[in-house]
C-alpha cells in the first residue's frame, strides 16, 4: 500500500499515466482519510482540466467525488466552463458533493446550488489531513442547511420523460400503449449511452444530426443513428422495432425537441453524460421510471373540446417501490465480504422481483471485466411488469457496454412472468444468491384469485391473512444451494405478525439468520412512500450436516444509517442513541415473535415478564370503525339542534394527550343508538331525525358500495362498527392508535367515542381490596405513562418510521404492571394522589413547569415500584452502558 503524504496528492495533480499506478495512490489516499473508494476514473474529456476523479463514500450513503486539477492547467481553473465540466461528473452520477483539489486549495462544492454560491468550504492544500477527511466532511455538511436550486439528475430526467409521455399521448390522440412509450424512451437512452461511451471526449449529438437526413420516420432515424455508432441492426434485447408503428407518425420537429432534452436541459447547467449515468446512476433513475410509467387514460374537456389526456399515478397497489441505492450497495458488499471468491466461479444470482434490476446491477458493478462477462451468463431476473423487465434489460446491457465496450453476446435471462407461476413450473432451479425487495401487497389488497394462488404456493406455511411477500421468502429458501445467501428488504411486521410465523419457522429450520437490520425507526423515510417500514434480512442456507453455532448480527437504527451499515460490514458492535449493533445466537429466533432487543434488554424483559399483566385488571377493547369518516363525523356546529341525541363527542388521535382529555370536543360521531341504548332503524331515523337522514342520503352511492352493505351484513346508513353504548361509553383509559411516545388519558365519565384505537375498561375483580378498586384506574393511568411501560410499548408494539409505533390490543394486554396489592396502602394512595393532581391540571390551570415537575415525580415513584437496579433503570431511561 502506498505511503500517503502531501507528495501523494501532488502526484495525482500530474497527468495520470497508462501504468495505472495512480489507482493505487488514489485508493490509498481515500482509505487514509476514512473514505471508501468506490471508483477511480482517469479523465479523458478534452473539455475537462482534471487529471482524474476519485469516487468515494462515507457510510454507504454520503458519497462525494474528489477531482484533481492538472497542474499544467491551473490558470484555467477559475473559468466557469471548466468548473461546469468538473462538477458535471458528480452531477451525472447523482452525487451532490464534489471536492476539487488544485496545487493550492481544497474546495468543496455542492453541484445543485448556483455557481455564485456553490462553494461549501475551502482550505489550504497543506491542511489536507483535516480538509479531506471523511469525518470532517460529514461534520461540515451535517451542520449546514443546503437549499439546492438546481434539480437533481433523476428528478430532471424523470420530469422530462413524464412531460414528453403526456405530450406523446395527446399528440397521437391516445393511440399509443405504455409498452410503446417505454420502448421509445428505452431506445433513446440506449443510443445516448452508446454514443457517450463511444465518443468519450465530446458528444457528437448523433440523434440530432440524423434528423438532417432524408429519413422521416423515427425508426429509420434511429437505425441511421445506430449505424453511425457501428450497430448495423436494432439490438433486439433492448429495442423492439415492432413497437414503433405509432411513434413513426411523429414529425421531425417534435423528435428534434425530444432529442434535445436528452442532451441537455434549460433547468440545469450541465450536459448529460450517459456513459456516467449508465455506469453509476441509471438503476436509481430506472427504479423511479418504472414506478411512474403507469398511464391512466381519461377523457377530459379542454379548450379544443373533448380529448384524451394522460394523468400519472404511482401504482401503489402493485406493492413495488424503488430501492435506495445504499441498501443495494450494502447487500452487494455483504456478499463480497462473506464470500470473496464467489464471483470467480459460475455462481448464479436470482432477483425474483427484479424491477429495474438495481440489485443485480449493483452486484455486477463490483466485478472485474472478466468476472462480469461470466456473471452475465448466470443471472436471472423475473418480474410480472414488462416495463420493469425492459428497464432491467436496458440497465444491465448498458452496464456491460460501458464496462466491456461492446453489447453482450448472449441474451439476458430477464423474464416477464409471475414468480409464483415460474417457480411452480421450474422447481429444480438452484441459485447461490437470491436477492429481493419483493412487492409488499397485503392480504386485503389481493384479489381472491391471487389469494388462492399465494395460499397454494405457501402450502403448509400459509397462516391467517398471509401477504404476497412471504412467497418470495419461500422461493429463496427452496431454491438456494447449500451455503447460498438470501438478502431481502421486508416490512418490519415480518418479525412479529402471526401471518408470517410459519414462514419464520420454516426459514429457521432450513437457514441460519446472518444479519437482521431494523430500519423502521429511522427518522427519515427510507422509501419515498409513507407506510413502508423496512427491515433488512440476510440468511444462509444451512448445510445438511452443519452443527456449528452461527451468530447473528442485529442492528436497530434510528439515525446515521450509512455509518451503521458500514459498522456492520466491519463487524463492529455499537451501543448509542443513533444505533445499536450486537450479536446473538440462533437461539434468539426460537421465540414465536422476533423482538430485536439487546442481550441486556432481553434480560430486563424476562424480569418484567414475571409481573402481573395489564390484561389481569382491564378488558382491552377497540373503538368504532365508521367506514366513511367524512360522512359519519361532523363538526359540532353542523349538528341539527333537535337531533343532538344521536351524536356523541368524538376524540381523534390528535386531540389525545397525557392524563386528561379535552372538555370541548369540536367533532361529533353519528351514533345510531337512543339514550336508552336501543339501536335505531331506518324508519325511526328518517321520521325523528330527518335532517341527519337527508345528509346521510346525499352519500348513499358511496355508502352503499361498502363490502358489508353489499353482502347484506349492514344497512347502508350505518357506520361499519359503531360499538354499543355499554361497550364504548364507559369510564376508560384511552390512547392514540399511532404514537411517538405513549400518551394515556382518562375519560372518567365515559362520554367520548374513539375510532379504531384501543381503550381499557376496568374488570370487575372481587379479589381487589376496596381502596385499590376505587382508584385502580388512576393508579394504572400513572403506570402506563411511566418510563417502564413506555419502554415496553416502544419495544413490543409494531414499529413505524420516524420513531412512531402502532398501539394494538395485544401489545397493551402484555404490559407488565406492578401488583398494587404488593404496595402499602400509604404508598398506593400517595401515588394515586399525585396522578389525580396531574389529571386535574387542565381544570385547575396549573403552569407548564409545575406539570413537568409532577410528571417527573410520578415517573420517579413508578420506576421504584419495579425493583430495578441502576443498570436496568439506565436501560429504561435510554442511558445505555456498554454491553455485558
Amino acid at each position: 500500500m502506498t505511503t500517503v503524504n502531501l507528495n501523494t496528492i501532488q502526484s495525482l495533480l500530474m497527468p495520470w499515466g497508462i501504468d495505472n499506478a495512480y489507482i493505487d495512490r488514489a485508493k490509498s489516499l481515500a482509505k487514509h482519510l476514512g473514505w471508501y473508494p468506490s471508483d477511480i476514473v482517469a479523465n479523458k474529456k478534452k473539455d475537462c482540466i482534471a487529471t482524474g476523479h476519485l469516487f468515494v463514500e462515507h457510510g454507504l450513503n454520503n458519497p462525494a467525488v474528489i477531482s484533481f486539477i492538472d497542474n499544467r492547467k491551473i490558470n484555467e481553473f477559475e473559468e466557469i466552463k471548466h468548473i461546469k465540466a468538473i462538477l458535471g461528473t458528480s452531477y451525472n452520477n447523482l452525487i451532490d458533493y464534489h471536492i476539487i483539489i488544485n496545487s493550492n486549495v481544497i474546495g468543496t462544492y455542492h453541484n445543485r446550488i448556483s455557481f455564485d454560491k456553490n462553494i461549501i468550504y475551502s482550505q489550504r492544500l497543506d491542511n489536507y489531513e483535516e480538509a479531506l477527511s471523511s469525518d470532517y466532511f460529514c461534520s461540515r455538511i451535517e451542520k449546514q442547511i443546503i437549499r439546492a436550486n438546481i434539480p437533481s439528475l433523476d428528478d430532471q430526467l424523470i420530469d422530462t420523460i413524464s412531460r414528453w409521455k403526456r405530450i406523446l399521448y395527446s399528440e397521437l390522440n391516445g393511440k399509443i400503449t405504455n409498452d410503446e412509450i417505454s420502448n421509445f424512451f428505452n431506445s433513446i437512452i440506449f443510443t445516448r449511452a452508446y454514443e457517450d461511451s463511444l465518443f468519450k471526449e465530446k458528444s457528437e449529438r448523433i440523434l440530432l444530426k440524423s434528423l438532417n437526413s432524408d429519413k422521416n420516420k423515427f425508426s429509420d432515424i434511429l437505425l441511421l443513428s445506430l449505424e453511425k455508432l457501428k450497430i448495423e441492426q436494432f439490438p433486439e434485447q433492448v429495442i423492439n422495432k415492432d413497437l414503433f408503428t405509432h411513434i413513426d407518425k411523429l414529425d421531425k420537429l417534435i423528435l428534434n425537441n425530444i432529442f434535445k432534452d436528452f442532451y441537455s436541459s434549460r433547468n440545469i447547467p450541465y450536459e448529460y453524460d450517459f456513459s456516467i449515468i449508465s455506469k453509476y446512476a441509471l438503476s436509481r433513475i430506472y427504479e423511479r421510471y418504472v414506478s411512474v410509467l403507469n398511464v391512466n387514460e381519461t377523457i377530459q374537456l379542454n379548450l379544443f373540446g373533448a380529448s384524451q389526456n394522460p394523468t400519472e399515478e404511482v401504482n401503489k397497489s402493485s406493492g413495488s417501490y424503488y430501492t435506495p441505492q445504499f441498501i443495494a450497495r450494502f447487500f452487494s458488499r455483504y456478499i463480497e465480504k462473506s464470500k470473496p471468491n464467489l464471483f470467480q466461479g459460475d455462481f448464479k444470482i436470482l432477483e425474483p422481483a427484479v424491477g429495474s434490476g438495481i440489485f443485480l446491477r449493483t452486484i455486477l458493478e463490483e466485478l472485474t471485466n472478466t468476472e462480469l462477462e461470466r456473471a452475465f451468463l448466470n443471472i436471472t431476473g423475473i418480474d410480472i411488469n414488462k416495463t420493469a423487465t425492459d428497464a432491467s434489460k436496458l440497465s444491465l446491457t448498458l452496464l456491460y457496454l460501458v464496462a466491456i465496450g461492446k453489447l453482450p453476446d448472449n441474451k439476458l435471462n430477464i423474464i416477464t412472468e409471475n414468480s409464483i407461476d415460474y417457480f411452480t413450473e421450474n422447481k429444480n432451479l438452484t441459485f447461490d444468491v437470491v436477492i429481493s425487495n419483493p412487492p409488499f401487497i397485503s392480504y386485503s389488497s389481493m384479489s381472491n384469485e391471487d389469494r388462492n394462488k399465494v395460499k397454494s404456493f405457501l402450502s403448509e406455511h400459509s397462516f391467517n391473512k398471509y401477504d404476497l411477500y412471504l412467497t418470495f421468502i419461500k422461493i429463496a429458501i427452496e431454491c438456494l444451494n447449500e451455503d447460498g445467501f438470501g438478502l431481502f428488504v421486508l416490512p418490519n411486521t415480518f418479525l412479529v405478525t402471526d401471518s408470517a410465523k410459519l414462514i419464520r419457522k420454516y426459514l429457521l429450520k432450513e437457514c441460519n439468520i446472518l444479519c437482521l437490520v431494523d430500519l423502521s425507526s429511522v427518522k427519515y423515510e427510507i422509501f419515498e412512500t409513507a407506510g413502508i417500514y423496512p427491515v433488512l434480512l440476510i440468511f444462509q442456507k444451512r448445510q445438511k450436516k452443519e452443527k456449528k453455532d452461527v451468530h447473528t448480527t442485529i442492528a436497530t437504527i434510528n439515525d446515521y444509517v450509512g455509518r451503521a451499515l458500514t459498522d456492520i460490514l466491519e463487524e463492529k458492535n455499537a451501543n448509542h442513541a443513533s444505533y445499536n449493533i450486537f450479536t446473538v445466537s440462533q437461539e434468539f429466533f426460537h421465540k414465536e415473535k422476533w423482538r430485536l432487543l439487546t442481550p441486556s434488554e432481553s434480560n430486563l424483559e424476562i424480569k418484567l415478564s414475571k409481573l402481573k399483566k395489564l390484561n389481569d385488571y382491564f378488558d382491552v377493547r377497540t373503538g368504532f370503525a365508521s367506514g366513511a369518516v367524512d360522512v359519519f363525523i361532523v363538526s359540532k356546529n353542523n349538528i341539527p339542534k333537535k337531533e343532538t341525541e344521536i351524536y356523541i363527542p368524538y376524540l381523534s388521535d390528535r386531540e389525545m394527550d397525557k392524563y386528561s382529555v379535552t372538555d370541548d370536543s369540536q367533532d361529533y360521531f353519528f351514533y345510531p343508538f337512543r339514550k336508552d341504548g336501543s339501536k335505531l332503524d331506518e324508519t325511526t331515523l328518517k321520521q325523528n331525525f330527518p335532517i341527519t337522514y337527508k345528509r346521510l342520503y346525499q352519500s348513499y352511492t358511496s355508502l352503499s358500495k361498502r363490502n358489508e352493505v353489499i353482502k347484506g351484513q349492514m344497512e347502508w346508513w350505518m357506520p361499519n362498527r359503531p360499538r354499543k353504548p355499554n361497550f364504548m361509553l364507559a369510564p376508560k383509559i384511552i390512547t392514540p392508535h399511532l404514537v411517538f411516545t405513549p400518551k394515556f388519558s382518562l375519560d372518567i365519565d365515559g362520554k367520548y367515542a374513539i375510532s379504531r384505537a384501543p381503550f381499557l375498561v376496568l374488570k370487575d375483580d372481587p379479589a381487589l381490596e376496596l381502596f385499590v378498586k376505587n382508584d385502580l384506574m388512576f393508579f394504572t393511568l400513572g403506570m402506563l405513562n411511566s418510563p417502564v411501560c413506555t419502554w415496553y410499548l416502544l419495544n413490543h408494539a409494531s414499529r413505524y418510521q420516524k420513531g412512531f409505533v402502532m398501539i394494538e390490543p395485544n401489545s397493551l394486554k402484555e404490559i407488565p404492571i406492578v401488583d398494587p396489592l404488593l404496595l402499602s396502602k400509604t404508598t398506593f394512595l400517595k401515588f394515586v394522589t399525585l396522578v389525580k393532581g396531574r389529571f386535574l391540571c387542565n381544570e385547575n390551570n396549573i403552569s407548564f413547569n409545575k406539570i413537568i415537575e409532577m410528571e417527573k415525580e410520578i415517573d420517579r415513584i413508578s420506576l421504584g415500584f419495579y425493583g430495578l437496579n441502576e443498570y436496568e433503570k439506565n436501560i429504561i431511561l435510554g442511558n445505555y452502558g456498554d454491553y455485558d
